[in-house]
């Protein structure tokens, strides 16, 4: 997956599979020398002229790890 427009809550990406709105994803990021991980779920999607299909992910602020994936989230967005 290619994750583009990060922010402090979810970030959207770039896939070639097909996810379900609701579906929840366990997910790993890295930036630099910046990584976390946690539960997201997908939001939205559209699917572009290249035939690719770009996802909204939103962090599930419910998980165990959401704070510190939140936390970095926002450090890097």
């Amino acid at each position: 997956l290619q994750v583009q427009d990060l922010s402090a809550t979810g970030f959207a990406v770039l896939a070639d599979q097909q996810y379900a709105i609701g579906q929840v994803l366990d997910v790993s990021i890295r930036h630099g020398e910046e990584a976390c991980h946690g539960l997201v779920s997908i939001q939205s999607f559209r699917e572009l002229e290249s035939g690719r299909l770009r996802y909204g992910l939103r962090a599930i602020e419910k998980d165990p790890h959401a704070k510190d994936f939140l936390a970095t989230l926002q450090r890097i967005s």
